[in-house]
């Protein structure tokens, strides 16, 4: 379920990059999610998690700013 909501996300970013391509600098963003998602394919429960969370709140920024970024390029 989590590697299908960045999977998502990375489809939005696409999808936007059909009017603006610079938005496909966005996706550098989602790189940051890579640790989050090995932990979560491993079946990290409990307090592992929380390491899970810390990560996940620095890729919303990451792309956020890269996004932002490809928007602004364009």
């Amino acid at each position: 379920m989590y590697f299908a909501l960045i999977a998502i996300s990375g489809a939005a970013i696409v999808l936007l990059a059909v009017d603006h391509s610079t938005s496909l600098i966005g996706l550098i963003g989602l790189l940051v999610a890579l640790p989050a998602i090995r932990k979560v394919s491993k079946g990290a429960v409990g307090k592992d998690l929380i390491d899970v969370l810390g990560i996940t709140g620095r890729t919303q920024i990451a792309t956020a700013l890269a996004l932002s970024i490809g928007l602004f390029l364009a």
